[in-house]
């Protein structure tokens, strides 16, 4: 069988010209997409930079804790909140690592206490039960990273037995409030006084 030639061309051709098309597509969507991704590093960046300026100078926060940079590292936040008068962590330091992931403010910072503290809330892993690091519905762009740390501190200070990450320092709290005060107390001369 034998194939004239102008038909050759003509798939030739085609098949050239699809190729190229597909080589242009990928190009133009390489590039778009490369283009949107450091826009999107941009935003991020200049957003977490505002945050941490905010964060500085916010009289609140630093009534509360004080909170540093790992490294120049803006994606690495450590703070070190105060135990408050009147409850059974008065005195006390209590550090937490912030770590801000790359799709944040997405997506929740992952925040955990690197001081060990008797708290219902508060595993010894230091995990924190706080909803809007625990459900990603609960979590908003809106949110920042001031906004954590302040519930965290509002956390240490009003426990939530109710939704307890461990159960038995819940019903602890609820039913023998006294022991868990005690104990409390105990863990923060342990393992958060300066």
């Amino acid at each position: 069988m034998t194939i004239s030639f102008p038909i050759y061309i003509s798939k030739l051709f085609t098949s050239f010209v699809k190729q190229l098309a597909s080589e242009q597509i990928q190009k133009y969507f390489f590039f778009s997409n490369t283009q949107a991704s450091k826009a999107t590093m941009s935003a991020r960046t200049k957003r977490i930079q505002k945050e941490w300026a905010n964060v500085q100078k916010d009289k609140e926060i630093n009534n509360m804790c004080s909170v540093g940079l790992v490294g120049n590292n803006l994606d690495e936040w450590q703070a070190t909140i105060f135990g408050q008068p009147g409850t059974p962590y008065e005195g006390g330091l209590f550090n937490l690592s912030i770590v801000l992931p790359s799709n944040y403010p997405f997506a929740p910072p992952k925040v955990t206490f690197k001081t060990k503290i008797y708290h219902p809330n508060i595993n010894e892993q230091g995990s924190i039960c706080l909803d809007i690091l625990k459900f990603k519905d609960k979590w908003t762009p809106a949110y920042e990273v001031r906004a954590v740390i302040i519930a965290i501190c509002s956390l240490m200070n009003d426990p939530n037995p109710d939704d307890p990450l461990v159960p038995k320092i819940g019903a602890e709290y609820k039913n023998n409030r006294s022991s868990f005060e005690a104990t409390a107390r105990q863990w923060t001369m342990q393992f958060a006084l300066p």
